[in-house]
């Protein structure tokens, strides 16, 4: 079984470092963390790439879509039997 992470993210840099740390710090490890940012004018992306984490896969929007499609673009991306929600904080 496999799990799928889906945290839409908008303007997250200070905090979806922690957010990423406490996933990867669990014992259990088949999962796929997706990130995908809603077009953030911060260093989100520059944040969620220092991990280099094969599990962790960054999209980010070419516009603003708003919380309920970029939620929609993570879950299309999903490739998981269980798909779990997370927020960026």
């Amino acid at each position: 079984m496999k799990f799928s992470i889906l945290i839409p993210s908008f303007n997250g840099a200070a905090v979806i470092g922690e957010t990423l740390r406490s996933i990867l710090s669990q014992s259990f490890s088949d999962y796929e963390i997706i990130v995908n940012d809603d077009s953030s004018t911060d260093q989100t992306q520059e944040v969620v790439k220092t991990f280099n984490n094969l599990r962790i896969k960054f999209f980010k929007n070419p516009k603003n879509l708003g919380y309920p499609g970029n939620l929609e673009e993570a879950r299309k991306k999903a490739n998981g039997e269980i798909i779990y929600l997370m927020g960026q904080d």
